[in-house]
């Protein structure tokens, strides 16, 4: 697998796009040539912790939410 090179960084784009889309090429029932164009170009090779608030019983509680923000991706 070949690591991208970007000006930008990769980890502002938190969405879980390449992930649905995973999730439906494989879970679903479609045709090959379907399958096929859902096939992902772009993967993530390092992935990062964050952090929510909650509100529990009245406290802030801060939670982690482990491996969801993309540091580093790759072509497949």
């Amino acid at each position: 697998m070949k690591e991208m090179k970007s000006p930008s960084r990769v980890d502002r784009f938190t969405y879980n796009h390449t992930s649905i889309k995973q999730r439906v090429r494989w879970t679903q029932d479609i045709s090959d040539q379907t399958r096929e164009q859902l096939k992902p170009c772009c993967v993530p090779l390092h992935l990062l912790d964050t952090y929510i608030l909650s509100v529990e019983n009245n406290i802030i509680v801060r939670k982690v939410l482990p491996k969801v923000i993309v540091d580093r991706c790759g072509c497949v």
